[in-house]
């Protein structure tokens, strides 16, 4: 019965699809190799070592938004022996993004990310409910080599948490330690490096406040 309905789900969405015949035969593919609630694109090289938490419906490459994007960009879903990827529901990413996860990585309801955003994870990335993540974004919790200041070694992983509601601008990049509290927007080709405060507009490199008091409508 919730197959059922779950099929009737997808059949409303694949009619409002601008890429229906694509998304239908990337559907079927997904119905018979994965679990019912992952749909995730041939286009995607999927590696699972770790594991994948899914309290919802999952899509990569399916029913996403384009923008930007072509139904023939390849994907990278990259999960770890010690990797943790915990999704919440309708949780969309485009075609074209890279997702290398060798740390946790959390994912809130609702939120989509769209074409070639690249998210490593090493440490702990969390994303919170109703965020939209632009085209050619990098979210990195790691320099993945280690700086020598004054002979002593910095720390190389931090986490990174993003709140509910976020806006995150086309080629923005989220470095180590970052975190960004709810309804906050970062300006496109914005290089954010500490903490955002809530329902603020950062951008510039690196991202300093632009305006305070203010939100964004989805």
């Amino acid at each position: 019965m919730d197959r059922m309905v779950n099929l009737k789900k997808q059949y409303r969405k694949l009619k409002r699809s601008n890429y229906r015949y694509f998304d239908f035969l990337q559907l079927l593919y997904a119905y018979v190799f994965r679990k019912s609630n992952r749909f995730i694109s041939s286009r995607i090289q999927y590696i699972n070592k770790g594991k994948f938490i899914t309290n919802g419906d999952f899509y990569f490459g399916i029913l996403c938004n384009m923008l930007t994007a072509s139904t023939k960009d390849e994907g990278v879903l990259r999960i770890t022996k010690k990797g943790i990827l915990q999704t919440g529901k309708n949780v969309r990413i485009s075609p074209g993004c890279r997702l290398d996860i060798g740390g946790k990585l959390i994912i809130g309801d609702n939120t989509y990310i769209n074409p070639r955003t690249i998210i490593c994870c090493t440490n702990n990335i969390s994303i919170g409910n109703d965020c939209a993540i632009s085209w050619d974004c990098q979210i990195l919790d790691s320099d993945f080599h280690t700086m020598v200041i004054e002979n002593i070694p910095s720390i190389t992983n931090l986490p990174i948490h993003i709140g509910n509601n976020v806006w995150i601008g086309a080629k923005s990049t989220i470095l180590k330690g970052v975190t960004i509290g709810d309804g906050a927007v970062v300006a496109a080709g914005s290089v954010v490096t500490g903490i955002v405060q809530a329902n603020t507009i950062v951008g510039g490199v690196p991202a300093k406040v632009l305006k305070e008091n203010t939100g964004w409508i989805p």
